[in-house]
């Protein structure tokens, strides 16, 4: 069928604008159509709303191509089809995999095309699994796991399901997925995929997704403290309802007493509605604090997020910077990550409610490798008391184990308090050479 190329529009479910043009591409297929003519072996299906017009299933960068040498009238041939919609994505999606081989990014965009497809009712992807644990389902729109978006039928659908839908290995779509959910919560920016490659890619979000526990772990803490400080709120409003109710019946029994002239249950009367009064006055003043509390701490985990999201944000992106410049290499981006970190904290003020979370984490420290309070260092006693039973290679490497975390935690202790403490690397050597049976040079 010969189409005028005016009349010819992309696959609707491609967002152009997210798609690079490769160039080289480009100008390949221009001189290969100006020297061998157009092949047409591009299929299309009639435009649905539009007549005499049509969508292409795949052939984008030909489209272009076949733009830029001719005029919208010159009309080309294509093979037109009966074609659904979930054929036209699942064609899209062999075209990118074939156009964007180590693009993490179109993929990306392939999956985020597959949901909001899904999300329109314009593809299934059939049922959710009975046994499907509830952190692993996500609901359309949304690329978040446990998320169900308000007001709206669920869309739920799994990695497992996308994966099924497009021909990709379970772990594909999972990653792309992963990265959607950074994407969605603010956490990454989609642009700091631009030219990285899986294992860049995969390191980019590792850093990330640290951010986000952090962030998310705090906001949690504020949030039971929000949500203890509303229990108060509401057992003070319901006591002040109370208190209300007994002042106004004593008000209204000193009144009879003082018009039968019984001046002594008029007093007592008077009395109970004071104390009533004042219980009242109290259960408000309560309420009023219990309200502030409420919302500052919800406030404070806001903060935690926009923090984590901040501090995400500067990591993956001096993380996907060092790495396209060849920089570093996958194992220097946690101390890349960190480098951007500091530079975020350093011009963040302290929350109010901090030197409450760092007691908290301080007392968790503290039982780490307490028999009575962790389950390792019980176990780590049971294996010292059959020590003897052990092959030299394992208790080798319980030692280098013991030895790792001696150094880590001089590490913490360095950079939380580097002009307070003066450490003495003597007496730390001493114990990792107690540990490890030689000297260890501390790690930097």
């Amino acid at each position: 069928m010969k189409v005028k190329l005016s009349n010819v529009h992309p696959n609707p479910h491609r967002r152009i604008g997210e798609y690079p043009i490769r160039e080289e591409k480009i100008t390949f297929l221009m001189e290969s159509i100006t020297s061998t003519t157009f092949w047409d072996n591009i299929v299309a299906r009639e435009h649905p709303r539009n007549s005499g017009k049509v969508e292409i299933a795949y052939g984008h960068h030909r489209l272009e191509a076949l733009r830029r040498l001719y005029e919208p009238d010159r009309e080309i041939e294509l093979i037109i089809r009966e074609i659904d919609d979930a054929m036209m994505l699942q064609m899209m999606a062999r075209e990118n995999m074939e156009e964007y081989q180590t693009s993490v990014s179109v993929e990306h965009e392939t999956v985020r095309a597959v949901i909001e497809a899904y999300d329109a009712g314009i593809i299934d992807l059939g049922e959710v699994p009975r046994d499907t644990p509830t952190h692993q389902i996500r609901h359309a729109p949304s690329f978040v796991q446990g998320d169900v978006t308000p007001d709206r039928e669920p869309r739920p659908y799994t990695a497992k399901m996308v994966a099924a839908f497009l021909g990709w290995h379970d772990k594909r779509a999972q990653f792309a997925l992963g990265a959607l959910e950074l994407i969605e919560q603010g956490y990454l920016r989609a642009d700091v995929f631009a030219g990285l490659g899986y294992d860049h890619s995969r390191a980019v979000i590792t850093e990330a997704r640290k951010d986000r526990t952090s962030a998310e772990t705090s906001a949690r803490l504020e949030a039971k403290e929000a949500e203890a400080a509303r229990k108060r709120k509401a057992a003070a409003d319901e006591a002040k309802v109370k208190a209300e109710r007994e002042r106004k019946a004593r008000d209204a029994k000193a009144a009879e007493a003082a018009k039968a002239n019984r001046p002594v249950d008029k007093r007592r009367h008077e009395d109970a509605a004071s104390r009533a009064a004042a219980d009242a006055l109290a259960a408000k003043q309560e309420s009023d604090k219990a309200a502030t509390q409420q919302a500052a701490a919800t406030k404070r985990a806001e903060t935690h997020r926009d923090r984590g999201r901040a501090s995400a944000t500067a990591a993956s992106a001096k993380v996907a910077k060092d790495l396209r410049e060849g920089k570093i290499g996958v194992q220097g981006a946690a101390d890349s990550a960190w480098t951007a970190r500091e530079q975020v904290r350093a011009k963040a003020k302290p929350l109010p409610n901090i030197d409450k979370h760092a007691a908290d984490v301080a007392t968790q420290i503290e039982q780490v490798m307490s028999k009575h309070h962790d389950p390792r260092a019980k176990r780590l006693e049971e294996l010292i008391e059959h020590r003897e039973h052990m092959t030299d290679r394992s208790r080798q490497g319980l030692v280098d184990a013991l030895g790792w975390v001696i150094k880590r935690a001089t590490q913490y202790q360095e950079r939380l308090a580097p002009t307070t403490i003066d450490f003495d690397h003597a007496v730390v050597e001493a114990e990792l050479v107690a540990v490890n049976g030689t000297p260890t040079a501390l790690e930097g």
